[in-house]
């Protein structure tokens, strides 16, 4: 068998970074719970690509992205741009970053608002169930449902913002995670 010690068999880490390209830890820890809640995983090129978008300027490239990570990997290998792009059509296909198309027709990354502006823990929710018998709003925390909800306006070429549904209350029994939910109104 022969040995190439110009390639690596498993991709690099997050500690081959060199220190002055450090990102918001409370950022990146929001993004790897939405990959785990996602059933992602969060290793290799992927966490490096998550590295690289939350120090990139706004709307990167996949080829802009593979570049930032060639700085911030400094004399370390860097991912070659099909595996930046593996990784970034995986993230977007389970929401993690939206993908979207701009004037010059190539794929655009970002991060989803509640997480490039994050100002609490508490991700802001996405979804919210309207009674269609009294008009209540109950705002729904649950992360399944928001990723389930991503990935099907993602394959379908939206970039989701926010959702309502409306729901019918009858002879329901009560939710058991309603914890997770407030009411609005």
């Amino acid at each position: 068998m022969q040995f190439y010690p110009d390639r690596r068999r498993s991709p690099l880490g997050p500690d081959a970074i060199l220190p002055e390209f450090t990102v918001d830890l409370r950022q990146l820890n929001d993004l790897k719970q939405r990959c785990k809640s996602a059933g992602l995983s969060v290793a290799g090129v992927r966490l490096l690509v998550l590295h690289a978008l939350l120090h990139s300027e706004s709307g990167p490239t996949a080829v802009t992205l593979q570049r930032t990570l060639d700085k911030m990997l400094g004399q370390h290998h860097t991912p070659g741009i099909a595996s930046v792009q593996r990784a970034l059509n995986s993230l977007a296909t389970h929401g993690i970053v939206e993908r979207i198309v701009k004037e010059d027709r190539i794929f655009h990354y970002t991060l989803p608002q509640d997480v490039e502006h994050a100002e609490d823990d508490e991700p802001v929710p996405l979804l919210t169930f309207v009674d269609a018998n009294t008009d209540r709003e109950t705002l729904c925390n649950e992360p399944e449902l928001t990723s389930l909800l991503r990935l099907v306006a993602s394959q379908c070429g939206y970039n989701l913002k926010e959702a309502a549904m409306t729901v019918a209350t009858g002879a329901m029994a009560p939710c058991p995670r309603a914890g997770r939910c407030q009411q609005v109104s």
